[in-house]
């Protein structure tokens, strides 16, 4: 099975490995300026009514080539650009004890499906507002105690809670999405912990992408404990539990999720392993059954906080033909025999670099991975390059 980069796939790949050898002198005064947040509009934290405001934004846009052999043998290849986010952010912290995080989609780029591109207002992501409640009340037992309301993530394994800008693979495991995936929930969110554990117990009753509604019965629950073992090591448990109403709401597919995860820090080099598994109740014809996976992702600094080079593997199992689905980019929605992405068993290898121009503000990422998905028709290999250029403030 051969693949042919995309032009400017190869080029980018090209022009991250020429930026290799870079020096941090060479990124300039706009690096500083960059990582000084140039964003943060108002810093007082004595003014009486609005001690903090600050926008965001993100532009992250990537080219991909995914060649292949379908469940039938035909070979297949696909190759194209796609702006993959672009989203604006605000964040306003105001009479000292209560802070506003707000953003939203405005790009939806499905070319790389068969789509259009199409830049105007999608959806909210992450729509809070959360009240200091040890600030407020003098609580000086916890270091934290909030309380916050509206559209939060869904942050079952380690990989979810990760920002977008922050994440060392270019897409996140097929795994960390079928519980993730951009979905967001409306509810009630309880956070406390002090400075060696955190923990988070949520209840969630709206599903609507669009909106802060419940657009399908039932109710949810959410809770996760992160703990600092030391210096070097953090884990984290995480549980969920949808307790839907007869009619199926597509934002949340499955019934039941946890995972387990170990993360290891120690430079130049880090480890992520996750353990998941979830229940879908049959909650979308041939789609249900069981389902889990694991996660492995260890990095190494090349040169730190420049150069960084990044492995992934990750397994995901299900006890039903069609439960587990590959990501959507790319392998998911080729035109070929590969039963859109879904099966009982996915294996994936990635190998990447990524080059830190100036911290996770602007960074270029380049990657390959192999896939291995055994669907009802038979097995589906791939192969996907992908680089990435992302700006985050």
């Amino acid at each position: 099975m051969a693949i042919s980069l995309h032009p400017l796939a190869s080029a980018g790949v090209a022009f991250l490995m020429a930026t290799g050898n870079g020096s941090a002198a060479s990124t300039g005064d706009w690096c500083k300026a960059l990582e000084n947040s140039p964003s943060q509009l108002i810093d007082d934290p004595k003014a009486t009514v609005i001690q903090s405001l600050k926008v965001g934004l993100r532009i992250h846009w990537q080219t991909y080539a995914i060649s292949g052999d379908d469940s039938a043998g035909n070979s297949f290849s696909e190759a194209g650009t796609e702006f993959r986010r672009f989203r604006p952010s605000l964040r306003v912290g105001f009479l000292n004890y209560i802070t506003i995080d707000a953003s939203a989609y405005l790009v939806s780029d499905r070319r790389f499906s068969g789509g259009d591109l199409d830049w105007q207002f999608q959806n909210y992501d992450k729509t809070l507002i959360t009240f200091d409640i040890g600030k407020g009340f003098d609580i000086g037992q916890l270091e934290t105690l909030t309380l916050s309301y509206g559209r939060q993530k869904l942050a079952v394994t380690s990989e979810s809670l990760e920002s977008s800008g922050s994440i060392i693979t270019i897409e996140r495991s097929a795994l960390s999405n079928t519980f993730f995936n951009g979905r967001y929930s409306t509810g009630f969110s309880v956070q406390f912990g002090d400075d060696t554990w955190l923990a988070t117990l949520s209840f969630l009753n709206g599903f609507d992408y669009r909106s802060f509604s419940n657009s399908t019965p039932g109710s949810a629950w959410f809770a996760s404990l992160d703990y600092r073992l030391s210096k070097n090591w953090k884990l984290r448990a995480d549980a969920f539990y949808n307790d839907f109403g007869p009619s199926t709401d597509s934002a949340i597919p499955f019934e039941f999720a946890t995972s387990l995860n170990a993360i290891y820090d120690r430079e130049p080099f880090g480890l992520l392993t996750t353990l998941a598994y979830g229940d879908n109740r049959d909650a979308v014809a041939g789609q249900g059954g069981a389902f889990g996976g694991i996660v492995i992702l260890p990095w190494f600094w090349i040169i730190p906080e420049k150069t960084q080079a990044v492995l992934q593997y990750y397994l995901l199992l299900s006890d039903q033909p069609s439960t587990i689905r590959a990501n959507s980019r790319y392998l998911a929605t080729v035109p070929a025999a590969v039963n859109s992405g879904r099966g009982d068993e996915l294996h994936t290898i990635y190998a990447g670099i990524n080059q830190y121009l100036c911290g996770n503000n602007l960074k270029l990422m380049a990657g390959i991975e192999y896939a291995n998905l055994h669907t009802p028709a038979g097995t589906v290999d791939s192969l996907t390059a992908t680089f990435a250029a992302r700006i985050t403030f």
